[in-house]
């Protein structure tokens, strides 16, 4: 329940009068860890918040459907995890 409320709040889109102009150009960031060497790069899939916020949004009954929206993220988190982990020993030795 606490993770949907914290998700809720902050993948809020605000209307564009009220948004921030943004970066003309992304912060350089590493592309490696620099103590590690492994690629820098989200544990997630592209457009998960995505999909979190819509559902949220589409709910006629958040109070309802906070279990089950909270359970479906915590499946796509956990199934990317489980992938990551088990292909760690391959990709690292």
């Amino acid at each position: 329940m606490f993770l949907l409320d914290i998700l809720t709040k902050k993948l809020a889109i605000p209307p564009a009068g009220e948004a921030l102009a943004g970066r003309p150009d992304p912060l350089p960031t590493a592309e490696r860890h620099f103590v590690t060497g492994r690629p820098l790069e989200g544990p997630f899939p592209e457009g998960l918040k995505t999909a979190v916020l819509s559902a949220v949004q589409q709910s006629d009954d958040l109070a309802r459907d906070r279990a089950d929206l909270a359970r479906g993220f915590q499946d796509a988190a956990v199934e990317v995890l489980v992938e990551k982990t088990a292909d760690a020993p391959r990709a690292h030795g």
